[in-house]
Order: structure tokens, then sequence, then C-alpha cells
């Protein structure tokens, strides 16, 4: 299992830049992706799966929100650690329990063949 910071949501992720310059991500979204990164190279020390996966997920909230805002960014970061690409990811289980005092999201993954 694999433990991480709980990933920032979707609606906090990306700025529009003024003047039509396009989206970019927020600093917050950049940092998470950095600390989980260190943890992932930290907690991860097999290869990536190259087959397909199985991606469990629970969310860890100090309070009740959408979970579905946290994936991407969260699959997305878990690309290059625990499989190659998250197309890989052909079957997913995401539950979200409350804990006010350890926010986090717990990981596992497990090679379909």
């Amino acid at each position: 299992m694999i433990i991480l910071p709980l990933p920032p949501s979707i609606n906090r992720i990306y700025k529009i830049r003024y003047g039509g310059r396009g989206i970019y991500k927020d600093k917050k979204a950049k940092d998470w992706e950095e600390e989980a990164g260190w943890e992932l190279k930290r907690q991860w020390k097999k290869p990536p799966y190259k087959s397909q996966v199985y991606l469990g997920i629970v969310y860890f909230m100090k309070v009740d929100s959408d979970i579905g805002n946290r994936d991407k960014i969260l699959e997305d970061r878990l690309q290059g650690f625990l499989y190659i690409n998250d197309k890989q990811i052909w079957h997913k289980n995401v539950k979200k329990e409350i804990d006010k005092k350890n926010p986090r999201v717990e990981i596992e993954v497990h090679p379909l063949f």
C-alpha cells in the first residue's frame, strides 16, 4: 500500500491566464505533485507494471467532499511509478472515509494479468 498526501481537487488545480494565454497548474498542485513524487520514490521499490492493473483508492478527507475531482491528478502522478500510463487502469475501486486529523490517500495496485 502507498500512502500519499491528499491530492488537491481539480476545481483548485488549474488557473486561467488573463488575456487568453491558456491554462496552467497552480502552485499548490505543483507542490503536491512534487511531494507525492518523493513519497512514491520512497515507498514504491518495484518497477512500474506493464500490464493492465487494478487500482484501489481510499481518500481520507477532513470533510465530506467530491472524490471524483481528485482522481485525475492522482492517476497522472502514479504514472512511471506504479504503472507506465494511466490507460493501463482497467478496474478501479474508489471510496472515501472521514479523518479530520490525518487527511491522505491510500493506494493499492495489482496487475490483472
